[in-house]
């Protein structure tokens, strides 16, 4: 080989290699992978996990406010201005510092308590670093609105009721996404079995057609015929070419919640779909069998509960709100007096005086826009609760009160459809058979295989429901003992 017949045959081998190189292997997928993909790195778990993140959040907010904090304070001043009297002198420096704790309670008080130093002089010089120094107490009490916390613990307390609430819902938000993808991935299983029953007629279509082909061009048959047998081989290809279009929808679903599957070639794993079907079946029949609701495998009783209890919060929170607010406070101060700051120390620990500050604070909406606002506020609190509420129990009881008669229905219309199918296969081989001894027209042949065709699809279509109506069945009651619910 020469050098120039060397360089074409690596260029002519070169998109093969190419193509090869460039291949993507296809992912297999089934129930376990998409569950793995759906807790690993799902928007829509993110979200979930976001909301439950977020009440949280709020009811961590809320409980800052009442932990105890170390405050410090330190001003300074100075000035040279001239005294506006010569018994009002002008003031400069002076130097303020404090350090303390305080802490505020839920239950309608707060208090804090600090060690300062007050050291002042003045521009002319009869004041020269007179220190006070000493321990303040400050105390507030709510005596009306708020007392022992009518209103900010039952907040703090409604916050958490929330907080429990949605850790509750997330984990029924999460089976429900988990569910909706099992839904499509069983689509998918549906969508497969009717392309290889597609595909079967098709190749029985394509059969025919060269055998119509074959008597026409003996003379046996007309156009007419060959003609309708080409139109059902291409009414055949389109039934393909349609369900490939779904399954690819289909996978594009998995992709927007998925961003793990994106650019990839997918393809479904291998499945056991009559092992799948008994295994459903089996599971509903027991759930069907069950008269009582199945408490037990459901958090949404749970959350109803909660949901009630913070309700009778709201309401005392809501009830309070154009009470007239009460306010105590009381204040009381030790310290010692002396040039500079050391001395002042001594004096206090050795000669402290105290003193003290007692007052009350009293407002008292007027008018009668609060009022009205309450009552507004009263019936939006119960219309929320009353929706929460009975949206969460009408799931519960829809779900249960009507997976039975529906089950019965559908395993009602597996038999028929079964039966459908099992007789019309057995009619179709004998029109078949006729028709080969030209006794009927081919569009009695064509009639009873369309009928067929129709009749399995059915067959899947009802077998599908039936997984769909039990998958619907797992996002209320999510921890029924089932091995379908097992994954």
């Amino acid at each position: 080989m020469n050098g120039l017949q060397w360089v074409v045959a690596v260029l002519s081998l070169t998109p093969l290699w190419m193509g090869v190189a460039g291949a993507e292997e296809a992912l297999p997928l089934d129930e376990k992978k998409l569950i793995e993909l759906a807790r690993q790195e799902a928007p829509a778990a993110a979200d979930i996990q976001a909301r439950r993140a977020q009440a949280e959040a709020q009811f961590g907010q809320a409980s800052e406010k009442y932990q105890a904090r170390l405050v410090g304070r330190g001003n300074y001043q100075n000035s040279e201005e001239k005294s506006i009297a010569v018994f009002i002198p002008t003031f400069g420096p002076t130097h303020l510092y404090s350090l303390g704790v305080e802490k505020a309670s839920p239950y309608g008080a707060s208090w804090g308590v600090h060690a300062f130093t007050d050291q002042r002089s003045t521009e002319n010089g009869s004041i020269d670093r007179a220190t006070r120094t000493g321990l303040q107490l400050k105390a507030t009490l709510d005596l009306w609105r708020n007392l022992l916390g009518k209103q900010n613990k039952t907040q703090l307390d409604n916050l958490r009721l929330r907080s429990e609430i949605q850790k509750f819902d997330s984990v029924a938000q999460q089976k429900a996404f988990e569910m909706n993808l099992r839904k499509v991935y069983w689509s998918l299983v549906a969508n497969q079995e009717a392309a290889k029953i597609s595909q079967g007629l098709l190749d029985t279509a394509q059969r025919q057609l060269k055998e119509a082909k074959a008597r026409f061009s003996s003379s046996v048959t007309d156009a007419g015929e060959v003609a309708r047998w080409e139109a059902l081989v291409a009414g055949r290809k389109g039934n393909l070419t349609a369900l490939e279009y779904q399954r690819e929808i289909l996978f594009r679903q998995l992709k927007e919640q998925l961003p793990g599957l994106h650019e990839r070639n997918l393809t479904l794993g291998n499945y056991d779909l009559d092992r799948a079907v008994a295994g459903v079946l089996s599971c509903t029949q027991t759930i069907a069998q069950q008269k009582q609701t199945p408490w037990e495998a459901t958090s949404l009783d749970e959350m109803v509960a909660l949901v009630e209890k913070e309700y009778q919060g709201t309401q005392k929170v809501t009830a309070s709100h154009s009470d007239v607010d009460v306010q105590l406070n009381a204040e009381l101060q030790m310290s010692g007096v002396d040039q500079g700051t050391s001395a002042s120390v001594e004096d206090f620990q050795d000669n402290g005086k105290s003193g003290y500050a007692v007052g009350i604070a009293v407002t008292v909406p007027l008018g009668s826009q609060s009022r009205h606002t309450e009552e507004t506020l009263a019936d939006l609190d119960r219309q929320r609760y009353l929706a929460e509420k009975q949206r969460l129990l009408g799931r519960i009881k829809s779900q249960h009160e009507e997976i039975g008669p529906l089950i019965r229905l559908l395993e009602q219309s597996i038999a028929s459809a079964q039966i459908n199918s099992k007789n019309l296969q057995k009619s179709t081989q004998v029109m078949t058979r006729k028709y080969q001894q030209a006794r009927i027209p081919v569009s009695a042949l064509i009639n009873d295989q369309d009928a067929l065709l129709q009749s399995l699809l059915s067959e899947i279509n009802i077998k599908l429901t039936v997984i769909h109506t039990l998958f619907d069945y797992f996002q209320v009651f999510t921890d029924y003992p089932c091995e379908v619910n097992r994954i």
